[in-house]
């Protein structure tokens, strides 16, 4: 009997088009006649449809298997919607709510990754707009500009900006909090930038390293034109970060190379699957085609104790 494959896309986060793309991917993708595939839609106004029809996410899930969270951003990633499936103990794919949570909150994953001797970038939480103009003075005493200023909680570099003096600072602090609550402000690291992505339980590893991506401009090149001794050295990192994150299947980490050292920016814990992109790419290049990529996923959800 073929597995039921609830697959989740839409959301109400700024992302929802990037999801509705995942989600048509790994509908198009999942291996028939191993998975019979659902389309569910969340729309931004919170209403569950499955193949079109509006039907509440209890009966849903009554009816499937497993729920493949295609969910970018917001409550698809933050560790809500996660809270919710644990609730009707459903699996599904991608991290469990608090890991989920905890990577989608930068200042708190920052912390974390301090602590388990992770190199990042020097930079500091903004809690609210009225601590602006102290935290840029905070930043002055400790590091010069250029500083990256972003949402504290949100990805695909939306409402990012680089400030190379105060008030550009301050600009770019009153940009970020229109799309949160909360701000990052961080020293710029001038380097190369990869993305490393991970699995879990992949050829006898329990945490298995993708090959390096490379960033150049909006090209994602693999694998990345670095030597071995860094790659490993920047997988390393991507291990790590998934291990003390407490993440789960699979992730993805943005690390600046720099003179000063290998800096761990951020972790995905939901990195979009896409086929051409940079997870999708990296694991093609050992061999690991789209839908066995979704297969192995699936698995180690379905795997899973709640």
């Amino acid at each position: 009997m073929a597995t039921r494959v609830a697959v989740l896309r839409g959301g109400s986060s700024l992302e929802y088009h990037t999801s509705l793309e995942v989600g048509a991917d790994v509908l198009r993708h999942l291996p028939s006649p191993k998975y019979r595939a659902s389309d569910i839609l969340l729309t931004k106004d919170g209403v569950f449809h499955e193949n079109g029809f509006p039907k509440p996410l209890a009966k849903i899930v009554r009816y499937t298997d497993i729920v493949f969270n295609a969910l970018s951003g917001g409550d698809g990633e933050n560790g809500k919607i996660q809270k919710v499936l644990e609730a009707h103990h459903v699996p599904f794919t991608g991290a469990k709510s608090l890991p989920a949570a905890l990577a989608t909150r930068k200042h708190f994953s920052r912390e974390v990754f301090q602590h388990t001797g992770l190199k990042v970038p020097f930079g500091m939480a903004v809690p609210h707009p009225l601590h602006a103009e102290a935290s840029v003075a905070a930043m002055l005493l400790k590091t010069a500009p250029h500083w990256v200023i972003k949402p504290a909680s949100l990805g695909s570099g939306i409402g990012v900006g680089i400030a190379k003096n105060r008030s550009e600072a301050l600009e770019a602090l009153s940009r970020a909090f229109f799309f949160d609550g909360k701000a990052l402000i961080e020293e710029y690291i001038a380097g190369r930038e990869f993305m490393a992505g991970v699995i879990e339980h992949f050829r006898k590893e329990k945490y298995y390293a993708l090959p390096v991506v490379e960033k150049v401009r909006r090209c994602e090149l693999c694998p990345a034109r670095i030597d071995r001794k860094t790659a490993a050295s920047i997988q390393d990192i991507a291990r790590k970060a998934h291990e003390v994150l407490g993440l789960s299947q699979y992730s993805s980490s943005d690390i600046i190379v720099a003179k000063r050292g290998i800096f761990l920016l951020e972790t995905d814990a939901l990195p979009p699957l896409l086929p051409g992109t940079g997870f999708a790419k990296a694991a093609e290049a050992i061999g690991l085609e789209f839908p066995e990529l979704l297969d192995h996923i699936v698995t180690l959800a379905l795997a899973r104790k709640f």
